[in-house]
């Protein structure tokens, strides 16, 4: 970790930690603190998880970043629920109006509707291609437009935000000053340009004066030819980080803390910061989510995934081979991000490719006491970690931040020596690139 200033030093790592459940099943990688430490569900009986991951903006095709988010948070689910036993409740927004909506629906001449219901159910069905599980719930953004007012009137009333000319813009310098930390996450990205201006959206208002840089859109006044709603304020529209907050409150958070909130390394900061602010805003409290998880980059071939170095990779281009890379099976996709740490950067390589591939082969060899073709074998149950047994190797690893490359490490080992053969090792990757992306 970098070395943080004084000030965002005083920020970072300020966690109340949850009640003691000893002993716990769990240890987990927290991105408040950066830090591992022993998980305890906000249940009083210790068996309920409520986890929230931040879900696509259905704008253009999902690529590997998506793929590699909504893969591993469908094996954190199932390692929590199959292997731990917890009964995990499992929220995943669709983010169906957005400024990124707004200008490509004008671009091809269609409603920003339209457009997020096409590309919407494309993602889904990349999401079964994948073998990825449907959450317990996906509301959608337009679902939710009366429940997001309600809770910007709160945070109006409240202290933390004002309005300007129809729009409503949170108080960031109101919020320190009755005692709250902005910028948990990331403090030392705050007053970053660049990463707040992209989190207002390309269509952000330049009329409006803000009474600190660091303020940000709640509540947007719509121009001609947006999507509007009603609101105290006028005709307008849902800012982007509010939508996940208001959806938080009334699908699992309730007025309390959630246990785990995830998403790609990308959202941490404004996205993510913004949140807890706007939720702590809202609830006049200090801690509104206990465990934060984050996916790592992505790269291709060892550079940032990027339409302008013509790397860039949709799932169904992933699938059916591109750029010299073989088509992958949506279960050699699943055991390649398995290979590495959830939160570590991961390299989209024909390196990492073929381990992944060897891994799930060797292994469909032993649950078929043979060897057979991959082709043979059931793809989805093969590289569900749920089709793991719990034995007490893979408990251990998963009870230790999660772990999943281990046990495919170990299990790669164990066959190679079986028949033999030398064991390979796959270095760590460390450069950073690409996560998710909206």
């Amino acid at each position: 970790m970098a070395a943080l200033s004084e000030k965002a030093a005083a920020v970072f790592g300020r966690w109340c930690r949850p009640c003691d459940q000893a002993p716990p099943k769990l240890h987990i990688y927290n991105s408040l603190t950066r830090s591992k430490v022993p998980f305890f569900p906000i249940d009083p009986s210790g068996q309920r998880v409520t986890m929230y991951v931040c879900g696509p903006t259905v704008y253009d095709a999902a690529h590997l970043g998506h793929a590699r988010t909504y893969l591993q948070f469908d094996v954190i689910r199932r390692i929590l629920r199959d292997v731990l036993g917890y009964d995990v409740v499992y929220v995943m927004n669709v983010t169906d109006v957005d400024d990124k909506i707004i200008v490509r629906s004008q671009e091809r001449g269609i409603t920003p509707e339209a457009l997020a219901r096409e590309w919407e159910r494309k993602f889904l069905e990349d999401m079964t291609a994948l073998g990825v599980e449907r959450p317990s719930a996906m509301p959608r953004v337009t679902e939710y437009v009366p429940e997001i007012v309600s809770f910007v009137e709160t945070c109006v009333k409240n202290g933390f935000a004002y309005e300007d000319r129809g729009s409503v813009y949170f108080d960031t310098k109101a919020f320190e000053q009755k005692g709250h930390d902005y910028g948990k996450l990331c403090p030392e990205n705050v007053g970053n340009e660049g990463l707040m201006a992209e989190g207002e959206g390309k269509l952000a208002s330049q009329t409006f004066t803000k009474r600190d840089e660091r303020d940000f859109a709640l509540w947007k006044a719509s121009k001609p030819g947006e999507p509007t709603w009603p609101s105290p304020w006028g005709a307008g529209r849902p800012g982007w980080h509010i939508e996940c907050s208001a959806m938080i409150e009334h699908t699992i958070g309730h007025g309390g803390p959630i246990d785990i909130h995830g998403g790609g390394v990308d959202l941490k900061f404004p996205h993510h910061d913004n949140e807890l602010a706007q939720q702590e805003a809202f609830c006049n409290c200090r801690q509104t989510v206990n465990y934060f998880a984050h996916t790592g980059h992505l790269h291709i071939r060892g550079l940032k995934m990027s339409k302008s170095l013509k790397n860039f990779i949709t799932i169904r281009q992933a699938l059916e081979g591109v750029d010299g890379l073989e088509g992958v099976r949506p279960s050699t996709m699943r055991i390649m991000f398995c290979l590495v740490q959830y939160n570590a950067p991961c390299d989209y390589s024909d390196n990492m490719c073929g381990a992944a591939s060897e891994s799930f082969d060797r292994a469909a060899c032993r649950r078929r006491g043979g060897w057979r073709s991959s082709h043979a074998v059931d793809a989805t149950r093969g590289a569900s970690m749920a089709s793991l047994r719990p034995h007490d190797s893979l408990r251990a690893s998963t009870a230790h931040r999660r772990d999943t490359p281990s046990p495919l490490h170990r299990t790669q080992a164990r066959e190679r020596a079986r028949h033999g053969e030398e064991v390979p090792r796959v270095l760590p990757q460390r450069r950073r690139g690409a996560a998710s992306g909206r």
